[in-house]
């Protein structure tokens, strides 16, 4: 359990930064 919440928070983690990347001009 543990492990997933890691690494759910690491895929919300790089989806916000692919997501800012691409507002970003």
């Amino acid at each position: 359990v543990e492990t997933n919440s890691i690494l759910l928070i690491e895929n919300a983690w790089v989806a916000e930064k692919e997501a800012n990347l691409k507002i970003s001009p």
